[in-house]
């Protein structure tokens, strides 16, 4: 492979996997264990139903449901952890 200079390199391309299982995946996303999908914005009453899709779990949405659950409580703990309870996520870091 030619680097940026023009000089021919040797390139040993790395191919990597992360497994986790769905308490490690819950963790990582912030995500309350048994009472949310880490992937998708299933319900927990709806765990058992596999034949329905759900919109996918991003970023960006995660983002706004903390930052309003964070404008909504203004600063009060409980508050934003019951907001985002509802969807699972944990509230941990809203209002610090």
């Amino acid at each position: 492979m030619r680097g940026p200079d023009g000089r021919l390199r040797d390139c040993y391309p790395v191919i990597m996997s992360f497994m986790v299982d769905y308490p490690e995946a819950c963790l990582i996303c912030l995500v309350r264990t048994n009472y949310a999908c880490p992937i998708c914005m299933v319900p927990k009453k709806e765990f058992s139903r596999l034949d329905k899709k759900y919109p996918q779990r991003t970023v960006l949405e995660m983002q706004a449901k903390i930052a309003n659950a964070f404008s909504i409580s203004k600063g009060d703990r409980q508050k934003a952890d019951i907001y985002l309870r509802r969807d699972g996520v944990w509230g941990q870091t809203v209002c610090i």
